[in-house]
C-alpha cells in the first residue's frame, strides 16, 4: 500500500479518539492479519456478492399464508415452527430454475471478485453433501445434487475467489446448538453445544475445507455465548487445513483476520484496520416476495465507492428465489453497476484509501500514486470544496470523458468548478493529478457553506457506549460525554442543534426504530455554555439511511468570534429511557446565524 504523508500532527490525537467500535464479538487479532500477505488480494479486490438461499428461499416470507415479520432467512425462528415442520421443507426443494452457472457469471459482469455462500445458515440445512448430518440438500431433497460442488466449478470458471458462509453457533434444528428458544428439545444447553461443535459444526467445516479443493476465505457469523476456546477451534480447524484461508470476525472473541461491520452499516471515519461491509439490496437477505424496498443502484454504487474510500470491503447481498432464480429487480441493479465498472474500476481495484480520515458529504476519494479519484455521488451545485490538500494541483479531469476540471484555491479549501448536471447521475469519477503523494490537514473543519458538522464517531466518546449506524448507542445514564475540536475558518453566530435518530433491530427492519427524547444536556463551546431538551423540533431526511430520520433539537445560539482551533462538548444531566432508545446522539450541527 502506498504511504500517506499526515500534513498535520494533530491527526494522531484526533485518530485515537475514536475509530469506529467493534463489538466483543467482532473484533480480530488486527496484528496478525496485517503480518500476513494472505490479505492482499482481498485488500485490493474490494467488491464482493453475497449469496443467501436455502430452504427459506422457499417460504418467500410466509408461513401458513401468513406473512411473516423480519428477515426472511429467519423465518424459522420469528414463526416459531417446530423443527419437525420445518424441516418438510426440503421435500419441495427442487431448484427448477436454479443455476449456478449463471449466478457467477451475474458477479464477474457486475465487476465483483470474489463470492460468499451460505453453505448452512442458521436453520442448520446444508448446501453440500455432507457424511455428519444428513440434513443436506443431497440426502434430504429431490433436488440431491451438492449444490456446493456447483457453485466451486462456476466460481472456478469466472476466475472468482471463494468463500464459504457456516453459522458456527446458531442451528435452530439440531439439539443443544445456539439460537432455538421455541422448541424446548433444541435448545441451548451446554453438553448440547459440545455434542453439536464435535458432532456437527466442525466436522462439517473439515469437509467444506477439505472436499472442494482452495477455500479462499470461510465467513462465519452470529458467534453469540460461544467462549474464546471455542471460536478458536474453529480459527485453528480452518487454518490447519487451509493455511491461507482468511476468516471472518465473527468467528467471535477477538480472533479472526478482518472486521465485519454491523449489517449495511459503513464507518464515518476511515478505520486503522481491515473490515468488510455486508450489505442487502433490499431489507431482507433471503427473498421475500412482499419486500420491494429495493435500494437504487446509484445508492449502492455510493456504497461500493464510500467503503473503499475508507479502506473496507463491500459484500453486496443477492437472494435467490426458492426456485434458485435470482429477482430481476437485483439483476437491473447489477448491470448498472458492472456498465459502471467497466469504465471506473480503476477507483476500486488494488485503489489505496482517502488519505483523508474523515468522511465527506459528496461521496468519497480512493488514490494509486499522484492520482485521487473523487468518486462523487451526491452532486454538488455548481462546485465542489475539499480543506486540506496541501499538495499541487496538476491536473484535474472527469475519468469517463477526459474532460477538463477547472480548478481553484480558496485559502486552503480546493474547489472544483462542475457543471450543473452529473455527468453520471450515479456516480461521477473526477481524478486530481497532484504533486507527490498526498498530504492532508486532517482537521475537522468547518464546512465553505460555513455549517460545523460533529459527528457521534468522530468524538471523543466517554459515555462508555459505541455507535451504532452512526448514532450512540443505548445511552442511557448521565454519564461521560461526547467532545470534538475543530476548526473554524469563518466566525460567527451560530445555531446550536443535537440531531438524534432511533435504535433500529436489522433483524426486523420494517419494525419503525426506536427513539427516546425529552433528554436534558449542556452543550459547553469554549467558554459558552447551553443548557436544553433534546426533543424533536422537526424531522429531516437523514442522507444515505434507508432506516432512519433525523430528530433535531434547537438548542440556542453561540458566538465564535474568531476562526482557529475551538472545542466543543455534550453532557447528559438527565436520560430518558422509556422506549429503551436512551439518548441516540448522531451529530451536534452549528449553523450559521445572522
Amino acid at each position: 500500500m502506498h504511504k500517506i504523508v499526515l500534513g498535520l500532527l494533530v491527526v494522531f490525537a484526533l485518530m485515537a479518539c475514536n475509530i469506529p467500535q467493534k463489538s466483543q464479538d467482532n473484533k480480530v487479532d488486527v496484528e496478525a492479519s496485517q503480518s500476513t500477505d494472505k490479505m492482499e488480494w482481498w485488500r485490493n479486490d474490494r467488491f464482493g456478492m453475497f449469496i443467501h438461499f436455502g430452504l427459506y428461499s422457499q417460504c418467500e416470507g410466509y408461513w401458513k399464508d401468513e406473512s411473516i415479520g423480519g428477515i426472511g432467512e429467519w423465518i424459522f425462528k420469528h414463526a416459531k415452527i417446530p423443527v419437525d415442520e420445518y424441516k418438510e421443507l426440503a421435500n419441495t426443494f427442487t431448484c427448477e430454475n436454479m443455476d449456478v452457472d449463471a449466478w457467477a457469471k451475474l458477479a464477474k459482469e457486475s465487476g465483483m471478485k470474489y463470492v460468499v455462500i451460505t453453505t448452512k445458515h442458521h436453520d442448520g440445512f446444508a448446501l453440500f453433501h455432507s457424511k455428519v448430518n444428513d440434513f443436506n440438500v443431497v440426502d434430504a431433497t429431490p433436488y440431491s445434487k451438492d449444490i456446493i460442488a456447483e457453485f466451486v466449478e462456476a466460481c472456478r470458471k469466472y476466475d472468482l475467489k471463494i468463500g464459504f458462509y457456516y453459522s458456527q453457533y446458531q442451528d435452530w434444528s439440531y439439539q443443544g446448538a445456539g439460537g432455538n428458544n421455541w422448541d424446548k428439545p433444541y435448545a441451548w444447553s451446554k453438553e448440547g453445544f459440545k455434542n453439536y461443535m464435535d458432532e456437527k459444526a466442525l466436522p462439517q467445516v473439515r469437509e467444506l475445507l477439505t472436499n472442494y479443493g482452495k477455500i479462499d476465505m470461510i465467513w462465519f457469523d452470529t458467534p453469540g455465548k460461544m467462549k474464546k476456546e471455542e471460536s478458536e477451534a474453529f480459527l485453528n480447524l480452518a487454518k490447519d487445513v487451509q493455511p491461507k484461508i482468511i476468516v471472518s470476525g465473527r468467528v467471535g472473541n477477538d480472533v479472526g483476520d478482518y472486521v465485519q461491520m454491523e449489517d449495511n452499516d459503513l464507518p464515518k471515519r476511515r478505520p486503522d484496520f481491515d473490515w468488510e461491509a455486508p450489505v442487502t439490496m433490499n431489507h431482507t437477505w433471503a427473498y421475500k416476495r412482499d419486500d420491494h424496498h429495493w435500494k437504487s443502484a446509484g445508492y449502492m454504487l455510493w456504497q461500493l465507492t464510500y467503503s473503499a474510500a475508507m479502506g473496507g470491503n463491500y459484500l453486496l447481498n443477492i437472494g435467490p428465489k426458492g426456485d434458485g432464480s435470482v429477482p430481476q429487480e437485483s439483476v437491473n441493479r447489477l448491470k448498472v453497476i458492472g456498465d459502471w465498472m467497466k469504465v471506473n474500476s480503476e477507483v476500486i481495484y488494488e485503489a489505496d484509501p482517502s488519505p483523508f480520515v474523515n468522511a465527506f458529504n459528496w461521496g468519497g476519494i480512493t488514490h494509486k500514486g499522484n492520482k485521487l479519484y473523487l468518486n462523487i455521488t451526491d452532486w454538488p451545485k455548481r462546485q465542489l470544496s475539499i480543506f486540506g490538500l496541501q499538495n499541487k494541483v496538476n491536473k484535474a479531469y472527469f475519468l469517463a470523458s477526459g474532460d477538463a476540471v477547472e480548478t481553484s484555491r480558496e485559502g486552503e479549501y480546493l474547489v472544483l468548478a462542475l457543471p450543473d448536471e452529473a455527468p453520471d447521475r450515479n456516480a461521477t469519477v473526477v481524478v486530481l493529478e497532484i504533486e507527490g503523494e498526498p498530504i492532508v490537514n486532517q482537521a475537522l473543519v468547518q464546512k465553505l457553506d460555513g455549517q460545523i458538522i460533529l459527528e457521534s464517531e468522530l468524538a471523543e466518546n466517554t459515555t462508555g457506549r459505541m455507535t451504532h449506524f452512526g448514532s450512540v448507542k443505548k445511552w442511557m445514564k448521565p454519564k461521560g460525554k461526547l467532545a470534538w475540536d475543530f476548526e473554524v475558518t469563518q466566525a460567527g453566530k451560530f445555531k446550536v442543534e443535537v440531531i438524534t435518530t432511533g435504535f433500529k433491530r436489522m433483524a426486523w427492519p420494517e419494525k419503525p426504530a426506536l427513539w427516546d427524547g425529552g433528554h436534558k444536556v449542556k452543550i459547553v463551546v469554549d467558554e459558552q455554555e447551553i443548557k436544553g431538551e433534546v426533543d424533536k423540533d422537526r424531522t429531516e431526511k437523514a442522507p444515505h439511511d434507508l432506516y432512519n430520520d433525523f430528530k433535531v433539537a434547537e438548542m440556542g445560539t453561540v458566538t465564535i468570534k474568531e476562526a482557529g482551533r475551538h472545542h466543543l462538548e455534550l453532557v447528559a444531566e438527565t436520560i430518558v429511557n422509556s422506549n429503551k432508545a436512551g439518548l441516540a446522539v448522531r451529530m451536534v450541527r452549528l449553523v450559521p446565524s445572522k
